[in-house]
C-alpha cells in the first residue's frame, strides 16, 4: 500500500480465513518444501519455501510465546467490573463523574442534582465555571479534592448530548482507568454515569478493558503493574441484565485488543504463519470453525492474483477462512474479507521517500479488524447471522522471485491483470478473496476491509474510513453503524466512468488507474470487477487503523462491524 501517511503531500499510488477444530483439514503449518508450482498459466514457476516458526531457543528471535503467537493479552478481559450502589458513600482514590451536556447550547451548564452531595460548598460549581466545562463529549475538568467526600479525588467528564447517543461513555471508562494508572497504589477506580442505561454498562466494560491494555510484548520494563485491577460502576446495584451487558462489553473489548495486537506486531513477529496461528487461537477460544490453505491449495483454486503478491517472500502465504455459525440456524450469510499483507515493501516498485515504509507492518489492518470481530462475535454469539471471516495473508517482498511491473497475473475468476505497479498489491489479494467469498454460495452480503490507498487519507484524513458500495442500503447501514458506536465513516462515489482507466491493452484489467487523481475510487472499481452481487461494500480504513497520536494501532472497525452484523438479521 502506498502511503505517505502523515506526510501525504508526497507521492502516493492507490494500493493495494471450512475447517472444524474438531476435525482439522488443513495444510500443516510446518509443511516441508513443496514441489515446483505454477501460480497461473501466465506466471513463472517457483519453489515454495519451508515454513519457519520462531522458537524461544532461536538466537535473536523476536517471539512472544512458545508457539510463535502474538496474542498475549488476557483473553477474557483485563479488569474486574463491579458495582457501588451508594454514590455518596463511595470511597476510593478517584471517582470520575460522567455528566451529559445540555441539549440547549446556549443554556448555562450546572451540576446535575444527582451530584449535589459533592457540591455542598459550591466547589464543583466553581470548577465548572473555571474550566468553562459544558459536558462536551470527551472534555474533562482538573482533578479536585472535595473534603467530606468518600472519594479522595473527583473529576468531571463530559458525555455530550444524550440525544446523540452514549458513544462517549466508553471513553469515560477508558479515561477513568487511565487516570487511576497515574495514582500510586490505585487498585480500584470509580465511574458514575448520570442516568446510566444497560447499554451504558456495556460501553463502560468495553472502555475500561481497552483502557487497561498496555502493549508490553516487546519491552523489558513493564508498566502493567500500575494499571488498576477493578472499576466500580457507582450509583448502580448489580442486576442480571447488567452482568450480561458487562459480558458483551468485555467481548467487544477483547476483540478490539486482538485487533490492536496483530496490527501493532512487527513484521518479524507477525507473518502469514503467525497470523494463521493467532486465528487458530481465536477459533479455539470461541468455537469457530477454521480452514487454513497453503500455496498448493490456493494454486488448485487458481488464485494467481493473490499468490503473485507473495512470490518475493520466503514466508508461504496462508489463506485463512474462519466461520461463525449461530445456534438455531441463520437467516443471513455474511462474508467479511480483510486485506492481510503482513508487510508491504512495495515490491519491485519499492516504497521510497516519504512512504513511511517502517509502518507497513499495519498493512494487514483489514484482517486485524476481521480477526478482532471474529473474536467478539464468537464471544457474543448473535443469533440468525452466519459470518465468514476471510483473510488472504501474504508478504509483499522484493527478491529475484518477485513479480515485475508489467507482469500479467490470472485471477481465480479467469480475469487477467496487468500489474503496472507492484505496490498496488492489496487489491490483487482481495480480488481472489472476493471470488472465494462469493463462491461460498448464497451469500447475502460481502464486505471487504483494507488499508488500501493513501488517497483515501488525503480525502478523509486520519480519523475516517471511506465506504464504496453498489448498494445504497448496505452503504448506509454500515455508515450508520459506525456513527452509533463512534467510528466515523463516509460514503464515497463509485464513479463508473473512471473504470475506463482500468482497461489494459494486453489483459482484461490493469491494477492501477491513469494517475493519482481519484485513485481510491479506481481501486474500489477494480475490486468491483471480482464480485457479481450488488450487496458488496469496500471499506478503505487506511487512516483510522493507526494513529501515532493515540499510540499506534487503534482497534478501529471492530465496534462498527459487530454493530452492523447484529443489525443485518433485521435487514
Amino acid at each position: 500500500m502506498t502511503m505517505a501517511l502523515r506526510r501525504l503531500s508526497s507521492a502516493f499510488v492507490s494500493t493495494s480465513l471450512h475447517l472444524s477444530l474438531r476435525h482439522i483439514r488443513t495444510t500443516p503449518l510446518t509443511s516441508p518444501i513443496s514441489p515446483p508450482l505454477r501460480y497461473s498459466r501466465l506466471s513463472r514457476s517457483t519453489v515454495s519455501a519451508p515454513t519457519m516458526v520462531a522458537t524461544k531457543s532461536a538466537p535473536g528471535a523476536l517471539d512472544t510465546d512458545e508457539s510463535g503467537g502474538v496474542l498475549i493479552a488476557p483473553r477474557n478481559g483485563m479488569l474486574d467490573i463491579g458495582f457501588s450502589a451508594d454514590l455518596s458513600a463511595h470511597t476510593g482514590e478517584i471517582l470520575v463523574l460522567g455528566v451529559w451536556a445540555l441539549e440547549d447550547d446556549e443554556a448555562e451548564f450546572k451540576i446535575p442534582p444527582s451530584l449535589a452531595v459533592f457540591d455542598k460548598d459550591g466547589v464543583l460549581s466553581e470548577v465548572v465555571v473555571d474550566a468553562e466545562f459544558k459536558g462536551k463529549a470527551g472534555s474533562s475538568t482538573e482533578i479536585v479534592r472535595v473534603f467530606g467526600s468518600g472519594a479522595k479525588r473527583l473529576v468531571l467528564y463530559g458525555l455530550g448530548k444524550k440525544s446523540k447517543g452514549s458513544k462517549a461513555v466508553s471513553g469515560a471508562a477508558k479515561f477513568a482507568v487511565e487516570k487511576g494508572r497515574g495514582i500510586k497504589s490505585c487498585s480500584s477506580v470509580g465511574l458514575y454515569v448520570d442516568d446510566a442505561s444497560v447499554g451504558d454498562v456495556a460501553a463502560i466494560a468495553e472502555g475500561a478493558n481497552v483502557g487497561a491494555y498496555i502493549d508490553e510484548r516487546y519491552r523489558e520494563k513493564k508498566e502493567s503493574e500500575k494499571v488498576p485491577s477493578e472499576l466500580l460502576i457507582v450509583g448502580l446495584s448489580s442486576k442480571d441484565e447488567y452482568a450480561n451487558a458487562i459480558k458483551r462489553g468485555t467481548a467487544i473489548a477483547t476483540g478490539i485488543i486482538t485487533t490492536k495486537e496483530v496490527v501493532a506486531a512487527p513484521a518479524n513477529a507477525l507473518t502469514p504463519q503467525t497470523l494463521a496461528i493467532a486465528s487458530e487461537m481465536v477459533a479455539k477460544e470461541t468455537g469457530l470453525d477454521i480452514k487454513i490453505m497453503g500455496r498448493a491449495e490456493c494454486e488448485a483454486l487458481g488464485m494467481g492474483s493473490y499468490l503473485g503478491v507473495g512470490r518475493g517472500s520466503t514466508d508461504e502465504p496462508k489463506f485463512i477462512h474462519m466461520t461463525y455459525k449461530p445456534e438455531g440456524g441463520a437467516t443471513k450469510k455474511v462474508c467479511l474479507v480483510g486485506k492481510a499483507v503482513t508487510f508491504d515493501t512495495g515490491g519491485t516498485n519499492l516504497k521510497v521517500g516519504a512512504s513511511m515504509i517502517e509502518l507497513m507492518k499495519f498493512d494487514m489492518g483489514g484482517s486485524g479488524v476481521a480477526l478482532g470481530t471474529a473474536k467478539a462475535i464468537g464471544e457474543i454469539k448473535p443469533k440468525g447471522v452466519e459470518v465468514h471471516f476471510i483473510m488472504p495473508a501474504v508478504e509483499n517482498m522484493l527478491s529475484d522471485k518477485a513479480i515485475h511491473p508489467g507482469d500479467i497475473l490470472k485471477a481465480s475468476n479467469g480475469k487477467t491483470i496487468e500489474v503496472l505497479n507492484t505496490d498496488a498489491e492489496g487489491r490483487l489479494c482481495l480480488a481472489d478473496a472476493l471470488v472465494y467469498a462469493e463462491n461460498l454460495g448464497d451469500v447475502d452480503y460481502i464486505v471487504d476491509m483494507a488499508t488500501l490507498t493513501g488517497a483515501c487519507i488525503v480525502s478523509l484524513g486520519n480519523d475516517m474510513a471511506g465506504v464504496w458500495s453498489s448498494s445504497d442500503e448496505l452503504a448506509q447501514s454500515i455508515v450508520s453503524s459506525g456513527e452509533e458506536v463512534g467510528e466515523s465513516m463516509w460514503r464515497m462515489p463509485l464513479y463508473e466512468d473512471y473504470a475506463e482507466q482500468l482497461k489494459s491493452k494486453i489483459a482484461d484489467l490493469r491494477n492501477i488507474g491513469a494517475g493519482r487523481a481519484g485513485s481510491s475510487i479506481t481501486a474500489a472499481l477494480f475490486l468491483k470487477e471480482f464480485v457479481k452481487t450488488k450487496n458488496w461494500a469496500h471499506i478503505d480504513m487506511a487512516g483510522p487503523v493507526w494513529s501515532e497520536k493515540k499510540g499506534g494501532a487503534t482497534g478501529y472497525g471492530v465496534k462498527t462491524m459487530v454493530k452492523w452484523l447484529e443489525s443485518v438479521v433485521d435487514a
